[in-house]
């Protein structure tokens, strides 16, 4: 394999991966938050179920499998305490969260062993099978989640009827909720792909979406940057156009420079005489537009200003600015107009 399709491969995997822990952050975070609104509620309904143990009709429940009981009510307390008083110990908070959803689990599965062979042992099944359930809602990561829960409840469940003696004559009883517990294994995984693949997406375009507006940001920036020097090139290049003509007796002259763009090539300017009677003038019109067309007419207002005694003949001036520029305007041409104004032979 090239060493340029291991460096896609690599950056591939690597940004897949980081998707990967951005889902399961995300995920475990909103798990956390809503056992956390979880957990109040479920201490008095746990107290309740207690109560009903002791003092009700399940007096003859031994005190150790109603104490197994208050397992759910620490891990929701100790739930409710670490995303409350440590919400940046994200880890922490998710395993506190872990135990107490699957707790309602375990502890009804250590009481199925007892239970078995009493009127109440279905009704026990049945709250089983409804625990494996809200694992199964509660509990994201698919089966990554689900297997260890459902593997623990399931041994419980089986060493619970052991521990009684009557894993032979109810062991086919745990057919349903074992079912259950397989068949939201595989519906989870499902989702969770699922889930996966939307968030990716959504991550992508959220990801496309951010390079999008700073690209969009870098090129305003610059644009504005542009602008501001395009300005500023126009000012100066409006200071090589002269305000107004010198003055000649017997005319008057005016001129307007407009260029197509922010700045162009066409430049214009006066040439005086001594003897105050004549006056020059000279347009130029150089190829193209914008700032290579404007740096030419800057090399022509330095090439004119420089002429001496050339600028008394119209020819002269001509050849004097085309020996000097013939080299230096990278393709470009000029078209010039220099006549020379005498007030005395008009």
């Amino acid at each position: 394999m090239k060493p340029e399709a291991e460096d896609a491969m690599g950056g591939a995997g690597y940004y897949e991966g980081f998707i990967r822990e951005r889902y399961r952050e995300e995920s475990r975070d909103r798990a956390v938050r809503i056992g956390t609104l979880a957990a109040l509620p479920s201490i008095p309904i746990v107290f309740f179920f207690t109560w009903i143990d002791l003092g009700g009709y399940l007096q003859q429940v031994p005190f150790t499998i109603t104490a197994v009981r208050l397992y759910c009510i620490a891990c929701a307390l100790l739930l409710f305490a670490g995303s409350v008083l440590f919400p940046e110990m994200k880890r922490l908070n998710f395993r506190l969260f872990y135990l107490f959803t699957t707790s309602f689990l375990f502890v009804l599965s250590v009481r199925v062993g007892f239970f078995a062979g009493t009127p109440h042992y279905e009704r026990v099944i049945y709250g089983t099978s409804l625990a494996v359930f809200i694992a199964f809602v509660m509990l994201p990561g698919g089966l990554v989640s689900l297997l260890p829960a459902y593997g623990v409840a399931t041994a419980l469940m089986i060493i619970s009827l052991a521990a009684a003696g009557n894993l032979g004559s109810h062991w086919t009883t745990l057919v349903n909720p074992v079912t259950l517990m397989a068949a939201c294994s595989v519906i989870s995984q499902l989702q969770e792909n699922d889930r996966f693949r939307g968030f990716a997406a959504s991550l992508t375009v959220e990801n496309q979406s951010a390079l999008i507006k700073a690209d969009s940001d870098k090129l305003e920036a610059i644009n504005r940057r542009l602008m501001l020097d395009m300005v500023l090139a126009r000012q100066i290049q409006y200071t090589l156009i002269p305000v107004k003509a010198p003055p000649v007796p017997g005319v008057r002259i005016a001129g307007m420079y407009l260029p197509v763009d922010a700045i162009g090539g066409d430049y214009y300017d006066y040439i005086t005489f001594d003897d105050g009677d004549r006056l020059g003038i000279f347009i130029c019109d150089v190829s193209g537009h914008g700032i290579p067309a404007a740096l030419i007419t800057c090399m022509v207002k330095t090439v004119v200003s420089s002429a001496g005694a050339e600028k008394e003949s119209p020819s002269e001036f001509l050849r004097f600015i085309n020996a000097r520029l013939v080299d230096q305007v990278s393709g470009n041409f000029l078209t010039v107009f220099y006549g020379i104004y005498d007030g005395k032979k008009r």
